[in-house]
């Protein structure tokens, strides 16, 4: 039995999923923080058109990051749950070896495309420096699949703070030195570059390190991995080729003012997949033991929590719109206040389909998440196209909460195509959606700052929640 089976069967796995799931949630709210700083300090300094050039060029980088990632890393994790301690060596580093391939690969597409869309050279040069950064994130997500097979989740939000204190303090100096806007897109490079030694490090002594292109393990990963890294990499660029699209249809400020809307949306999207990810070597071992019951038990209650979640993280954005944007991008981009709130709703939809979408993965209908993800890539893609060019971004970002909601609802009909009858706990929905409703009255009282009131309805929320009973029970 491998150390990862033995932490998994523990009768308190479900117990340290859910705390590892909580400090990565946490880490992940404090490195948000910290993010906003980060993007405060570039938004001001650049101003609005080089705001939205920074964006795009951050966005293209990252749509070709979730292709180049093509799901790997979460395949890595269902991979070395099931292998043991000989096997999953070899599997690390047939992985680590398609990771770098793939990257590089992808960094030259950005770099050829960045070419092709007549960029400036400050953006092609960008997206080459970003593209650096990009593969030491993919070394470092490779190594930490390790960490999170493990259930060693405290270590993974470690390093995702100390990423982002990196990050942070790179940006003051660039700031501070007044750097242009090609130099802005080094901010991830020092932050990579730390975690990247501190992960192998940790990891040292568990895996096999140096990259081996094992063809049998290419071979078994590619034909087992090829249906789900599809879906993973349109699920990756589905959301962030609105971006690409608004920069070559509507004019630089418009595009500015649905960038500092995305990068808003951006640090939340993830919070969902950190959530159902620490659950995720739970899902995987039940699936392939064949415990349709267990599964959705445990994906029951993480749906639970993903519904309280996303629901008062969508109320804050409603009500607190202008307040975030004026910290994120400044007074220039107040426009933009009315993009985030529509998306607010696209990231409720994202918290309801992750657990679904994992369980999905665990029981390998990499089908269905195909399916899904390319019928919401190609509404996408068609609306936003369309709308933006007719209604401006507003329009656009009303596309993005069509092709979200799409998603979500394939999710759910696949799995109950597995026998799953209940995918969640309505009641729960209906009372989060109360809570909600109440909770946002306090927007209302006269003569308050925008952002007591926005607090004030959190609280409110929050205690309606714990009051019910909700609490508990997700």
């Amino acid at each position: 039995m491998t150390a990862s089976a033995h932490v998994l069967d523990a009768p308190d796995a479900g117990s340290a999923a859910a705390r590892g799931g909580a400090l990565r949630v946490g880490a992940y709210l404090l490195g948000t923080l910290l993010s906003v700083v980060a993007a405060a300090l570039i938004f001001h300094h650049l101003g609005v058109a080089d705001g939205g050039r920074y964006v795009t060029i951050v966005a293209l980088v990252a749509m070709v990051g979730g292709l180049s990632d093509a799901g790997l890393s979460t395949i890595a994790v269902r991979e070395l749950v099931a292998r043991d301690a000989r096997d999953r060596g070899a599997v690390m580093g047939a992985m680590l070896a398609l990771r770098v391939a793939l990257t590089l690969a992808g960094v030259a597409v950005a770099v050829l495309f960045a070419l092709a869309a007549g960029y400036e050279r400050a953006m092609v040069s960008g997206a080459a420096i970003a593209g650096g950064a990009l593969l030491l994130q993919a070394l470092q997500g490779t190594l930490a699949a390790e960490l999170t097979a493990d259930l060693r989740l405290g270590w993974v939000a470690a390093c995702d703070v100390l990423r982002q204190l990196v990050g942070v303090g790179w940006v003051v100096a660039v700031v501070a030195f007044g750097g242009g806007l090609a130099v802005f897109f080094t901010a991830n490079l020092p932050g990579f570059a730390v975690v990247l030694a501190l992960t192998w490090w940790l990891v040292r002594e568990r895996v096999q390190l140096a990259p081996a292109a094992v063809r049998a393990e290419w071979r078994g990963l590619l034909r087992d991995a090829l249906p789900f890294a599809l879906a993973s990499a349109v699920g990756a660029i589905y959301f962030r080729v609105a971006v690409v699209l608004v920069s070559l249809i509507a004019t630089a400020r418009e595009t500015g003012w649905f960038g500092a809307s995305f990068r808003g949306i951006e640090v939340l999207i993830v919070i969902p997949q950190l959530v159902v990810g620490a659950a995720f070597p739970l899902f995987a071992r039940a699936a392939a033991a064949g415990a349709l019951a267990r599964l959705e038990r445990e994906m029951h209650r993480v749906w639970d929590a993903c519904v309280l979640l996303g629901v008062g993280v969508a109320l804050v954005l409603l009500v607190g719109a202008p307040v975030i944007v004026q910290v994120i991008a400044g007074p220039g981009f107040g426009p933009a206040a009315g993009v985030l709130r529509i998306q607010a709703v696209a990231l409720v939809a994202s918290f309801l389909a992750a657990p679904w979408g994992y369980a999905l993965l665990g029981l390998r209908d990499h089908r269905a998440i195909v399916r899904a993800n390319l019928a919401g890539l190609a509404v996408n893609v068609t609306l936003v196209s369309v709308l933006a060019a007719a209604g401006g971004v507003r329009w656009a970002a009303a596309a993005t909460v069509l092709a979200e909601t799409l998603i979500c609802a394939l999710y759910g009909r696949a799995m109950s195509r597995h026998g799953v009858r209940r995918l969640g706990d309505a009641r729960l929905a209906v009372i989060a959606l109360a809570a909600a409703a109440v909770g946002a009255l306090p927007v209302l009282l006269p003569g308050v700052p925008l952002v007591v009131r926005t607090a004030l309805c959190v609280v409110v929320y929050a205690g309606l929640l714990a009051a019910s009973g909700a609490l508990r029970r997700g």
